[in-house]
Formats: structure tokens, sequence, C-alpha cells
């Protein structure tokens, strides 16, 4: 009898033969689905965010370990489920492998979703933002194909050929074991593995995000899927609707002396807090307990704003045309005049806007440090019509906590006699924003409104000429006042190029991305910029030209900043992922048309001088927009039972102090932490991360910095606002 070995080949066969039917192969190919699920959204972000070629190892290798640690043990349990019924009910497994596939389709999609958003906000989604961008009408049209193309394109299809391949194959060795004798024994060997195995996965991601803590970048390695397996595991029903979001807030119950703290860094009076607490046991429908007195002295700003407003308004019946224009994602970083690093020709509109030599600029109060109160449009928006911008967990006013009694710019403005409206090159539909702005008042001219064959853009938004130009053709009517509120769109990511972006503007933007050596998104970016900057430039000069403008002022500012991984400088500023551009613009036949030019003159140099020395919220442009209108005939023919405002602050407020205890302001940089600005303007940041709400249990878990302003709201919402749904019928105390 021949004893001599097997060839090698005939040895390797019955290694791998042994292989496949070993229970441990199946564990393998769940670690390996796991990690292909998450290697796109890894693989990006590390390339995009990894300093050096050992971050971005350190950045995929610690991602994936601790993302397989949350994904894989459920593909494992899986498998074991498809093993018995293999051996069973064969057309239920074959049911079960296509829902497996299924799933770690949208595991792979959710990951890119996940890491797309942190991109774009410097933090991973949480309930709330994974169900606005899971249930917006865009979905498939618009967001889907950043998440399959794009940054993602090449990994994608690494992942996708090698996930093909693996499932092909760990098919195979399910029937191969299931037809087995060893199928029993499998089952009994692979169920201790599965916990041991990730026993000892949850030991290495633990010590991978401790390690990427330690480089002050604890996001770059966190799973967004571990918040949402541990939430699921513990019984943890939070979805981030408004509803529930208002429960949570609602049931947390602070002391008095956080409610008091809790008003003041709102900009509200300290004693507010004795009116909420009385309105908790006793809810009083016709007195609202966060009344403000509409002619209340203001900071030095607002009295200088009431300065102008009384020449621009002197001895005039002509009613007011008001456009309030928030610019979507822009820095004061790109503006040359701002910050000379900037190349000029990158803003040229927002250039003028800021040097008080040229015609433009003499028409401007520009705002040399105005601060975003967020990081997300909704909190802008919330800022610019309601004065409560920065709020604990990313909490937006408006889209998270449902129509609540406020009585914000809008309000006033249609009890003065304006029409308000608001005009959007896409859907309000998102961030419920329609539901907001309806809710105070204001008509909506949105994408469905617009001609089909205007240009688009982002998200297939309609860009922004076509939007300035209906909000001007629908504010033509002279017999009324008006409030415009427009909400541009272009410059948001993922910066798709509009189609009616200028040729030379486009080549002009690449000839500098050549020269700065930028590429990929920076350079994209560019161009959305100098398009969004240029638009804004021909709406002002048909202002300027049109009918009405003797009777028209411009308020315009950015919802908020942007990050960028290329700055102008070595290094990024502090000031770049928070200042915004922010400005009151006049158009010349407005200033011309005042009863008095050199009481105007003083009235409107002293208030550009404050606009260039005092640091400013977006949080304070309600306020301000009110005083500037505060001596028009409109705004004076209010009842003085009526007269009264909801409108918290921070510049524009004597009452405010920052949460933090230091700056004169506050707010949440493009980074997603916690920043305060100093007297002189510095913007100084505090290294605090503002993480977003993913369970019930974070609320009643906040931290000192967040208990004071959870408190305030948990007290309105609890008492006045469970009780009072309107305002319309609360008058002012004498």
């Amino acid at each position: 009898m021949d004893s001599s070995p097997p060839p090698r080949s005939e040895a390797a066969s019955a290694r791998l033969s042994r292989w496949n039917l070993s229970p441990l192969s199946l564990l393998a190919a769940a670690v390996g689905l796991g990690a292909l699920a998450a290697f796109p959204a890894r693989w990006t972000l590390a390339t995009t965010q990894g300093n050096g070629t050992w971050m971005r190892w350190a950045y995929l290798a610690g991602g994936l370990l601790t993302d397989v640690t949350s994904v894989g043990p459920f593909v494992a349990f899986a498998l074991l489920l498809l093993l018995v019924a293999a051996r069973r009910r064969p057309r239920l497994f074959q049911l079960g492998f296509l829902a497996l596939a299924a799933c770690l389709l949208g595991t792979w999609l959710a990951h890119n979703g996940a890491m797309e958003f942190r991109f774009q906000r410097g933090i991973y989604p949480g309930p709330m933002d994974a169900r606005e961008g899971l249930g917006h009408a865009d979905f498939v049209r618009a967001e889907l194909p950043a998440l399959l193309g794009g940054r993602f394109l090449v990994p994608n299809l690494v992942a996708a050929t090698l996930g093909a391949l693996l499932l092909r194959w760990t098919r195979k060795r399910l029937l191969v074991l299931a037809g087995s004798g060893a199928a029993r024994l499998s089952l009994v060997v692979l169920a201790p593995s599965t916990v041991g195995l990730f026993l000892a996965l949850l030991l290495g991601a633990r010590r991978a995000s401790a390690f990427c803590e330690s480089l002050h970048n604890r996001g770059a390695i966190a799973s967004p899927a571990s918040t949402l397996v541990g939430a699921w595991l513990s019984g943890n029903r939070y979805d981030g609707s408004p509803e529930e979001l208002r429960r949570e807030v609602s049931a947390f119950v602070g002391s008095e002396a956080e409610v008091a703290r809790g008003a003041r860094h709102l900009g509200f009076p300290e004693a507010t807090a004795v009116t909420l607490r009385r309105a908790e046991e006793h809810a009083d429908c016709t007195h609202h307990p966060l009344a403000r007195d509409l002619d209340e002295p203001g900071s030095d700003l607002v009295e200088a704003a009431r300065a102008v407003s009384r020449e621009l308004f002197r001895g005039s019946s002509v009613p007011p045309r008001v456009f309030q224009v928030s610019l979507e994602s822009l820095r004061a970083d790109d503006i040359a005049s701002l910050h000379p690093a900037a190349p000029p020709q990158v803003t040229p509109f927002l250039n003028q806007i800021y040097d008080g030599t040229t015609a433009i600029g003499r028409g401007a109060a520009a705002f040399h440090g105005a601060h975003q109160s967020g990081i997300r449009t909704a909190q802008a928006l919330s800022g610019v019509l309601c004065g409560i911008g920065a709020l604990p967990f990313h909490i937006a006013l408006g889209r998270d906590f449902g129509n609540i009694p406020l009585r914000c710019a809008p309000d006033v403005l249609a009890e003065s006699g304006f029409r308000t409206r608001a005009v959007y090159g896409h859907e309000f539909v998102f961030d419920d924003m329609g539901t907001f702005l309806r809710f105070h008042g204001m008509d909506l001219f949105e994408r469905r409104n617009f001609d089909a064959r205007r240009p688009r853009g982002v998200w297939d938004g309609v860009s922004d000429e076509s939007v300035y130009d209906a909000a001007l053709r629908e504010s033509t009517e002279v017999s009324h006042a008006q409030y415009t509120f427009i909400l541009t769109l272009s410059n948001h990511t993922p910066y798709t190029a509009p189609a009616d972006l200028g040729a030379d503007d486009a080549a002009e933007m690449v000839a500098l991305c050549k020269a700065r050596q930028l590429s990929g998104e920076n350079c994209d970016r560019l161009k959305t910029v100098r398009y969004a900057d240029q638009a804004l430039g021909h709406f002002a000069r048909h202002v300027e030209e049109g009918p009405d403008a003797a009777r028209t002022i411009v308020l315009l500012a950015a919802d908020h900043t942007t990050h960028e991984w290329e700055p102008w400088e070595r290094g990024e500023r502090p000031e770049g992922i928070t200042q915004i551009p922010a400005a009151v613009w006049l158009p010349k036949a407005r200033r011309d048309a005042v009863a008095d030019p050199v009481r105007f003159a003083a009235a409107w140099g002293h208030f550009q001088e404050l606009a260039q020395k005092r640091p400013i919220s977006n949080a304070d442009l309600p306020t301000l927009l009110l005083a500037l209108l505060s001596e028009s005939r409109e705004a004076r023919g209010v009842p003085q039972p009526r007269r009264w405002h909801t409108l918290g602050g921070q510049s524009t407020s004597a009452s405010f102090e920052s949460p933090t205890g230091e700056g004169v302001l506050f707010g949440i940089d493009a980074h997603a932490q916690i920043f305060d600005v100093t007297s002189t303007g510095k913007t100084h940041p505090t290294g605090i991360v503002m993480d977003t709400l993913r369970t019930g249990d974070d609320v009643q878990a906040a931290s000192p910095l967040n208990r004071p302003v959870l408190a305030f709201w948990g007290t309105f919402l609890r008492g006045f606002a469970a009780h009072c749904t309107q305002t319309s019928s609360i008058r002012l105390d004498p």
C-alpha cells in the first residue's frame, strides 16, 4: 500500500474542503459581508479626511472594526437561521437569503448616507436626520445618485463586486453544510464562536475609538450603526419625530435657577422664569409668558436701527417692500474684503457690499462680525425668523417642536399689514419648513410653482437666478407693504453647478483652482459660490433699476458657513467655520427718498459703524429687522395691546448670557463644536462637540451646558404650549 503523502495540490484541496465545511467559514463570511457593507463609506472618509498615509489606514481599519462589531453579529445570526432553514425548508432559505442581501444593501446605503451627512455637517445623523433624509420626496432622484456615485463611486464598485462574489460563495457553503452530516455540529460550534469573536472585536473597537479620541477626532472611527443597534437592543423607541422630541423635552424638569439661566442663554430677561412657572401652574392663554414689548429699550445696535427707521420713514406713507435673503452655506472667509487671503474673484459682489468706498457698499451696513447660530439651515431659519438659533442636540425650533405658540417676526409684520411670503427653489417639505412658515402666516412659493423649464441645480432645485426673479415678480403690488423671505439653495453640497452658471464664471473658477492647486469638491464649491454671488448681484441690480427701489429694504445673511478642507491659508481659521456674511442694504433710490438727508446720513453712518464693530448672531436679525421697520406707518399702526413679540437674541439683547459663561455670542460651528465670540469679534473654539439627539435618555442625561435651556423649554412646553395653541387672542399687559 502506498503510504506516500498526496500531492500538494490534493493536500490544498483537502484543506480547502475542510475549510468549506467548517462553521468558521460562515463566521468569516459574516465578518467579510459586514466589512464590505461599510467599506465605501470608510474608504471615502479615510481618503477625504485622513491626514497622511498612516492616518488614512488608521481611519479605515479602526472604522471598519467598529462597523463590523455593530453589524457583523446580526449577519452571523442571520447565517445561523439560514443554515437551519436550508436543512428543513429550502424555499424559506431562498427567501431568507434574498432578505439578507437586501438588508446588506440597505446597510451599505445607510453607511454611505451617514458618511455623506458627516461630510456636510461634521457629525453623524441622529434619528430626526435619518427620518428627514429617508422620508424626503427627492431621496431617489437627488440624494441616491450622490450616495452611489461621486466620491463613493470607486469604493462602491469594489464593494459591490466583492460582495456579490462573497454572497455567492456563502450561499454555496450554506447549502453544502446543510447537506452534510456536520450541520448540527456546525450550529453548536458557530454560536459560541460568534459570541467570542465579536467580544474580541468589541474590545478592539473600543481601543480604536480611544485612539481616535486622542487625535481629537472621535467621529472618524465611531460607527453610525453602533448607536442604532444599542438603542434597538435597549428597547429605545425614540424616532426623531417632533411629537417624540417634544415629549422628551417636556419631561425634563430643571431647577428654578436653571430655568432662569436658560432664559438668559436665549436672550430673555431672567424674570421670564417666573412667568414660565406661573404659566405651568395656571395656564392663562391671554398672557404669553415670553411676551416682550415691541418698543422696549434695546442694545445700542437696536437703538441705532430705530434711529435709521425714523429717518427712512419720516413723513413717508409709501408702504415698504422688504426682502430678507437667506444665502445657503456662504463663508465670510471667501470674501476678500473680510479675509484678504481669499481671491477677490470668488465673490465680487459681496466684496463690494463690504467695501464702503463702492456705490453698493455706501448703501450697505455690512456686519464684519456676523456668526452662525447653528450648523443647519433649520436652525438658521428659526434664528432669523424667531430669534432662537442654536439649541441643545442640534434641535431646531421650527423643525423639531412642531407648531408652538410663538410670535416671531413674520407674525408681527402680518399684524402690521405686511403681506408675507417665502420663495424657495426646492420644496418646503424639507425639514418641515412649510409647516413652520405657514403656521407663522406666510404664503409659500416653491419648486412646483416654477415653470418646469427653469434652470436647475443641486438636488434638482430651481437655481438662484430664477428664485430671485420670482421673488421680485411676486412683490410688485404697491398698494400693500410686502415682506418676502428668499431661501437660496445653489451653494449647497454636493456643489452641483447650476445649469445657468455662466461659461466665463466657470472658466475663471477652473483657472483659480489650477492656480491654487485645488481639485474635486473644493473646485466644485468655488463654482457654486461664484454663481451664488453673481445671482445675488443680479438681484441687487434688478432691485436698484426697478420701479419700487425707493421703497425697498434688503436684509441678507448666510444661513451658516461650511467646513473646507483646503482653505485659503495654511490651516483652518476658527472664524472660517463660524463667520457668515450679513448686511442691510438700501438701494440708492431709497436713500435719496428720505425727507432729511443730513439727519439720515448721520443715523445711517452710525449704524454702519456699529455694524463693523459689533459681533452679532444670525439669531439677532429678526430683532434688527423689526427695529428698522419700527417707524413705518404699518408698524406704528399696531395697537398697544398687540405690540409684542417672543424673539430671543444675543447681541441685540441686554439679557443675553453665553451658556459657557464667556464671550458675547454663542453658537455651533461647521464641525459641530461649540464656540464663543469675544467682544472684539474673535472666535473662541471650546472644543466641546454638540452631539445630536439619538435616544430619549440623552435629554435626561444632558450636560450642565445644555440643562438650563432644556429646563426653559421643558417648562414652556409643559405649561403654556400644552394648553394654548394660538397667539391671536393674547394681549400685552399694560
